[in-house]
């Protein structure tokens, strides 16, 4: 501990050392500078009150309320609450909000309880506990007098909207029909907007079985450091605030170093224990894991038995922001809750970000505008307008699913459903081939050919990358070059391919592609990962889709598979140029991303297997 302290005051000294640099950066570089482009209209004056706020149990958390200055006696104003990521606090949505609050709302963040700054333990989005939080939240700002919160016949007038755990937050905060017992909606809250956040955590951590490792470690070990993370986030903000001046910011940064305590979180033993089932395959209390991460879904509340049937859909107008190559929380998840869980007016917006890449970190750094955000921040603007106040701004009008097109990046595709109309399911079967390693993808099952023999030893020779290629834009930095695998070794067996025909026109995989497996394991684990490629006339590859699976039969060396339940993979919309083939691999092991089955197994692949493509060739999409 005493290490970890003195290695913390050396950071604190060494970044309170480079504040002249940050300075530096902060100031704009002589330049010709761009023409100045209008203010936007300040309707109302802006007064933060930022106090600790005690829940029912306790608990004391960080609160801001962002509060507009009514233009005349008794006006008032729609509530709308940001709930922030895992690993930071409030003040990522602190300038958002008081921007927010300028436009007539009554704007709230908060630090979720466990993290920096607020008591408690962190306990995922537990709906007795953080959900509980948010509900109390929104009563204490609409109860007390010194905020004008507008309310009806429901209550207040509320939105919620926020990232990555604040979106999952979001979708499970949405009030829900005729809800269940213990359902952590509200029914005050009256728009939503999820942005980038999980609906189904099941798929999100644990997809067919197969344990997202990387992504899950990310996670518990993130809550741990989160005071750490939170009071960098908050220095980082204050050096490069140039409102403040040096002294002023020193100040600042001192204060934030005298509330770092204690150096690591409070985080409940549970969220421990339900990743070492996950990751022990403990299959006794594999049901345990599972609850966990069901009654932390807004899809388990809308669907108790996850068959499809929708008896408590969510009621309030929402709008999903996701992102194609976001590898934590798919886009299937957001496209699940559009297509079926919504009976209220919806709207879908699926950029090409990964998990980091949709969001800008509010730091004064000069960095160039996105204008990608900067149109998904007036979209929300607009959402909320219409539902919370009313506003005649066309939102009715706006395209339901609005998604990116690697073929034209600059204009995206709208479209009043997804997959967009004319998209069929094409079937490929896994065939053999006449090339070592490799087969044919085939229009028709070839049962009597031998199966293709895979060999698991836990690591297949390569390491898989999370997408964290845009994640320099939380700066305003340009995407980096990072492959999604690096090959280390070719190891035998621990992979094979299954090639297609060149395909004679252009075609559009825009869906969600799934793999119908049929195989024959060694052992009661089998581990199975695809991956869908565009092979080019000269060999170049380009991922697109991968997915994750892994089954389990106690019994050895019997035909199994996922049955009537293919494998989903993950969502995807890409245009396979004429001349291509499609390439579908299928490995043994996929680290880092997931967690490895360790020790020998031989598993065989049988040709009745297959994979569901949604392909589209006509010019609507």
């Amino acid at each position: 501990m005493r290490r970890c302290t003195r290695r913390a005051l050396g950071a604190i000294l060494v970044l309170l050392l480079m504040m002249p640099a940050f300075e530096a950066l902060a100031r704009p570089v002589k330049k010709k500078p761009p023409a100045k482009k209008p203010a936007a209209a300040v309707t109302c004056q802006v007064k933060e009150t930022e106090e600790l706020w005690a829940m029912p149990d306790g608990v004391k958390l960080p609160v801001s309320v962002f509060s507009p200055a009514p233009g005349i006696t008794g006006e008032k104003f729609p509530v709308v609450v940001f709930v922030h990521p895992w690993d930071t606090d409030k003040a990522i949505f602190d300038k958002t909000a008081a921007k927010y609050a300028s436009r007539g709302y009554v704007a709230v963040t908060y630090t979720v309880r466990g993290w920096f700054g607020a008591e408690g333990s962190i306990n995922c989005v537990d709906p007795d506990c953080e959900m509980q939080d948010l509900r109390d939240i929104i009563t204490l700002v609409s109860e007390d007098a010194r905020f004008p919160v507008l309310k009806d016949a429901k209550g207040p007038v509320v939105g919620v909207t926020g990232y990555s755990m604040g979106g999952v937050h979001s979708f499970l905060i949405a009030p829900r029909r005729d809800p269940r017992q213990g359902d952590p909606g509200d029914p005050r809250v009256r728009a939503v907007v999820p942005m980038h956040g999980g609906a189904d955590l099941l798929f999100s951590i644990y997809p067919n079985g197969a344990v997202k490792w990387f992504w899950a470690t990310m996670l518990l070990a993130g809550g741990y450091i989160g005071n750490m993370a939170g009071a960098m986030i908050n220095m980082v903000g204050i050096i490069n605030d140039p409102g403040l001046d040096p002294w002023r910011k020193l100040t600042s940064v001192f204060n934030v170093v005298t509330s770092w305590r204690p150096l690591f979180n409070n985080v409940t033993p549970e969220l421990a224990r339900i990743y070492a089932i996950a990751t022990q395959r403990q299959v006794a209390l594999e049901d345990e894991a599972r609850m966990y991460m069901k009654k932390r879904s807004a899809r388990w509340w809308c669907d108790e038995e996850l068959d499809g049937k929708i008896e408590h859909p969510i009621d309030a107008p929402m709008l999903i922001v996701a992102g194609w190559k976001d590898d934590l929380f798919n886009a299937n998840e957001g496209l699940s809750v559009f297509n079926s869980m919504i009976d209220a007016p919806k709207r879908i917006i699926i950029t090409n970000n990964g998990h980091a890449g949709g969001f800008a970190m509010p730091f004064n750094i000069q960095a160039p505008e996105n204008a990608e955000l900067k149109w998904i921040e007036r979209e929300i603007a607009m959402w909320f307008d219409h539902f919370l106040k009313g506003a005649s701004n066309g939102v009715e009008g706006e395209p339901a699913v609005s998604y990116y097109r690697d073929w034209n990046p600059a204009s995206y595709g709208a479209s009043d459903r997804w997959p967009v109309a004319g998209t069929k399911d094409a079937t490929y079967y896994l065939g053999a081939g006449a090339r070592f390693r490799e087969g044919n993808l085939t229009n028709e099952p070839q049962a009597s050919a031998p199966p293709d023999l895979l060999v698991n030893i836990g690591f297949g020779g390569s390491i898989s990358l999370p997408y964290f290629n845009d994640a320099t834009k939380l700066v305003g930095g340009q995407p980096m070059d990072i492959p999604e695998r690096i090959d280390l070794l070719n190891m035998p067996f621990g992979k094979y391919g299954y090639v297609s025909q060149p395909l004679e026109s252009d075609t559009v995989i825009g869906g969600t592609p799934r793999l119908s497996l049929s195989y024959e394991s060694s052992n009661q684990f089998t581990q199975l990962i695809p991956r869908l490629y565009e092979v080019s006339p000269d060999g170049l590859e380009t991922l697109i889709s991968r997915g994750w699976y892994e089954g389990h039969d106690e019994r050895a060396w019997t035909r199994t598979g996922t049955g009537d339940h293919p494998a989903e993979m993950a969502a995807c919309c890409h245009r396979v140029a004429a001349g291509s083939r499609l390439k579908l691999e299928l490995s043994t092991s996929d680290m880092i991303q997931t967690w490895p089955l360790w020790g020998l197994s031989f598993i065989n692949i049988l040709h009745d297997s297959s994979i569901i493509i949604p392909i589209n060739n006509g010019p609507q999409i």
